[in-house]
């Protein structure tokens, strides 16, 4: 499974957290989300959350809050569906997903519904899954059509 190269950045500190977490335990924090959510594809879980994820980790929810934060400058919903966006992204660049829709695919990326699917999308890409995949993939939505 590759891991979003976004996520090996160098780490950024923030002193407003440092006085209650300290690196290292933020450094194994960091390693932890990236192990159960991007390695183990948790992301995909529907049901999986913050708290799951906590538990998982054997800490409490503030110092999640705190390492997505300081260490992802994201949050918990955020980070979970920017991977099921980038998911979204290779299966519709990979011709075997070719003659599954959206709603389909997304639900195999861990979305529940599709209205989120779309706001997500926009957000990290600027477009909709349709654009993106007629901008990406032109002719090979060309031949889906054809054999219509």
């Amino acid at each position: 499974m590759e891991i979003n190269q976004n996520l090996s950045r160098k780490k950024i500190t923030d002193p407003k957290y440092n006085r209650f977490v300290k690196d290292d335990v933020l450094d194994d924090l960091e390693e932890k989300i990236k192990d159960i959510l991007i390695r183990k594809e948790k992301y995909k879980d529907p049901d999986y959350n913050a708290k799951k994820l906590a538990e998982d980790c054997d800490t409490k929810m503030t110092r999640i809050s705190i390492a997505f934060n300081s260490r992802f400058k994201m949050n918990y919903n955020m980070f979970v569906n920017k991977q099921r966006v980038d998911a979204i992204k290779r299966m519709l660049s990979d011709e075997k997903f070719d003659d599954m829709n959206i709603p389909e695919i997304a639900k195999l990326a861990g979305f529940k519904t599709i209205i989120p699917v779309f706001s997500a999308f926009k957000c990290f890409e600027g477009m909709t899954p349709f654009e993106y995949r007629k901008t990406h993939n032109p002719d090979r939505i060309k031949k889906r059509h054809e054999k219509k």
